[in-house]
């Protein structure tokens, strides 16, 4: 077995087990936003190209929010955890290599950082919908 099929494995482990538990309780702290917000926030992780991008979306949503008057505590918080995913990836060995250069460290960051920040708003948005259907 390859190690990127290995390293397939292991999200898909993590997506169904730490990941969901996540969402769910994300959502459950954190509150929600709007469908169009949730849609949208789906939308650009899945054209993303790297986890930044995804941070600054969210920085950007919360500074929209702080303008109208509204606490941006669900981007805020999806900001937070996206973060605290990449300071996590940065020790798990299983998806960094211990012996990477600063570049290719930071590359392996946005990469898998990416993969899972797109399974995590996945999971965010199946809660959304769950909850937004009176469940």
């Amino acid at each position: 077995m390859t190690r990127a099929h290995e390293q397939e494995i292991a999200l898909r482990l993590l997506s169904d087990g730490k990941l969901y538990a996540d969402a769910v309780a994300f959502i459950h702290d954190k509150g929600t936003t709007t469908n169009s917000q949730i849609a949208g926030l789906e939308n650009l992780a899945g054209a993303a190209d790297g986890l930044t991008a995804i941070i600054g979306f969210c920085n950007h949503q919360a500074d929209k929010e702080r303008k109208r008057g509204h606490d941006p505590v669900f981007y805020n918080g999806l900001k937070q955890y996206l973060e605290n995913v990449r300071l996590e990836l940065k020790t798990n060995r299983e998806f960094v290599p211990a012996d990477l250069s600063k570049r290719q460290l930071r590359e392996h960051l946005e990469a898998y950082g990416l993969l899972f920040a797109r399974e995590f708003i996945h999971h965010v948005a199946a809660e959304h919908r769950y909850r937004s259907e009176g469940r």
